[in-house]
């Protein structure tokens, strides 16, 4: 039976909110909290959990939800009886289900071990607070009130950013994405529109950048348009737009806005996403499969690579290769091999990632002709754990971006996670 005694740490997924206003609660907070660490900072001060802030199998960083919420100015109840929790604050009402799952695919609450956890970034946001992500130091940073950025006055209002693309160009607007996404007050709109279609009726299109000064054309693509995105940081917003040539490839073209201006990113792959604290792009290749006597691979591929931010740009969560001797060392690992690998298979190479992902290589013999696969493990709270994506076919590599890739020795990701 769980209750909530005082310490007792939660972590919760939304199931339904209340906003009444967008005020800030407190005047000022600032927490910072470590992966995998009972020490936190709360305006500097260093205090203790009994509870540390870890990576869920989906990639989601999870905090506990008392500690957030007291340090940003609200209450929270429970009620036993509904397994529901009720985060109250002058300007907001929260209320929370375990074990309910939420809408737009966000999950479902957990309770592990007494205690109850969800997503940093949802209860933060939700109670006015921007969240930012260290990947070097896997450290979440909290920022609410008069520290926030955002509480500066808004420049730029959405209709006067629409009225300059209007006047600018005529070409149908497929997207608008208005923000202030260097969160210094002064808000920005990026646009996508569709210089022309294809006989098939796809779009070839444009993107702007708009401030209440300026616009300008970023990209006049001849590629065809798939989706664009942003992805939210905390202290900074990230645009995003898929672009592919008619094949089975895209592209993701990403911008970032430093002083009023829009800055093109390299190394963002394909399918770039950003996941509670992590981006994900794919990597592309053809090898699947060889047939005997060949001296080349067939089988186009799509495998996961992470990558953080470092304010300046992307880096690579890089993959150091263990041997399964090593690998056999962790709690979990042999439990999660005998449910991943088969018997037919056989393993050809483990690499271990800064940010607890491990991918195992294996390959498959057959008359004529050799199968490559991967299995991917998260090495979690010191457990080797499976998460949802765990099988595909195609072989890992140690970093997709070797030039921006980031290495950590074994002993140094074990004690992370640990």
């Amino acid at each position: 039976m769980v209750t909530i005694p005082k310490k007792l740490t939660f972590c919760f997924f939304l199931i339904s909110a209340i906003l009444f206003t967008n005020r800030a609660l407190a005047a000022e907070s600032i927490i910072t909290l470590t992966i995998g660490k009972t020490g936190y900072k709360i305006n500097g001060a260093t205090k203790t959990s009994d509870a540390a802030p870890y990576i869920a199998p989906d990639g989601r960083t999870m905090v506990p939800l008392r500690l957030i919420s007291e340090a940003l100015g609200a209450e929270v109840s429970w009620n036993a009886t509904k397994r529901e929790v009720t985060i109250s604050a002058p300007s907001v009402l929260l209320k929370l289900t375990v074990g309910q799952p939420l809408s737009n695919n966000l999950g479902v609450p957990v309770i592990n071990n007494d205690r109850v956890f969800v997503p940093v970034r949802y209860i933060a946001e939700q109670l006015n607070a921007a969240v930012d992500w260290d990947g070097a130091n896997k450290s979440i940073t909290i920022t609410q009130g008069a520290a926030r950025s955002s509480n500066v006055s808004k420049t730029g209002d959405e209709a006067s950013l629409r009225k300059l693309l209007s006047e600018k160009t005529n070409e149908p607007l497929i997207e608008f994405y208005y923000h202030d996404f260097d969160m210094d007050g002064s808000y920005e709109a990026f646009a996508v529109t569709s210089d022309s279609k294809d006989d098939y009726g796809s779009d070839i299109f444009s993107v702007w950048f708009i401030t209440p000064s300026n616009i300008s054309e970023l990209i006049d693509s001849d590629g065809y348009y798939v989706a664009s995105r942003i992805a939210d940081m905390g202290s900074q917003k990230i645009f995003i737009a898929e672009s592919t040539g008619g094949g089975s490839d895209s592209h993701s073209l990403a911008w970032a806005v430093e002083s009023n201006k829009a800055r093109r990113l390299t190394h963002t792959g394909q399918g770039l996403h950003y996941v509670d604290g992590e981006f994900i792009t794919l990597h592309g290749t053809f090898d699947s499969n060889k047939t005997d006597g060949d001296d080349f691979l067939t089988g186009h591929t799509w495998k996961r690579y992470y990558l953080y931010w470092d304010k300046t740009g992307f880096k690579e969560y890089g993959g150091i290769k263990i041997s399964l001797n090593q690998l056999l060392t962790l709690k979990g690992a042999q439990e999660s091999l005998i449910k991943l690998i088969g018997d037919d298979e056989e393993i050809e190479g483990i690499y271990i990632r800064g940010n607890g992902i491990i991918n195992i290589n294996v390959f498959t013999k057959h008359e004529g002709y050799t199968l490559y696969a991967n299995r991917t493990t998260r090495l979690i709270n010191g457990s080797v754990t499976i998460p949802a994506y765990s099988s595909d076919d195609g072989w890992y590599e140690g970093a997709m971006f070797p030039e921006i890739a980031t290495y950590m020795g074994f002993n140094e990701i074990i004690n992370l996670y640990s």
